[in-house]
């Protein structure tokens, strides 16, 4: 029972207090983080399949 109480808190966002005019600076900062997330996955995808062009060219040499 306890694996399906961690299961459920894991599917819901993080939630957390804001006070004052930092919501919009917070609300920047991650939209900025997760650009930068996405930017790393396209680089790591790219690295991923140069090095799996090369793999394949050695074994039809």
């Amino acid at each position: 029972m306890a694996q399906i109480t961690n299961d459920r808190a894991a599917d819901r966002p993080r939630l957390r207090l804001i006070p004052g005019g930092q919501a919009a600076a917070a609300h920047r900062e991650e939209q900025k983080r997760r650009a930068e997330l996405q930017q790393f996955i396209k680089a790591c995808e790219a690295l991923y399949e140069k090095n799996r062009a090369a793999q394949t060219i050695i074994y039809l040499q």
